[in-house]
């Protein structure tokens, strides 16, 4: 598989070099109410987000799985 092109552009797990999934501690909008929520909105993260490889579960910060430029994919 090549690199992500989506949201995921430029990451990849720095120890097994999957390129996703990955866990992301996210922040999100939803419609909530008494007895539940709806279907979540706007999904944001950012480079200081908690996130973990789901292949080989090695876990940091999003910046620490975003390729360096010029690295090969």
């Amino acid at each position: 598989m090549k690199g992500n092109n989506n949201c995921l552009e430029g990451m990849r797990c720095p120890k097994c070099k999957s390129h996703q999934p990955f866990r992301i501690a996210v922040t999100a909008t939803s419609l909530v109410f008494d007895d539940g929520t709806d279907a979540f909105d706007d999904v944001d993260w950012d480079d200081e987000s908690w996130c973990m490889c789901a292949e080989c579960k090695y876990q940091g910060h999003v910046k620490d799985f975003k390729q360096k430029k010029g690295v090969k994919k």
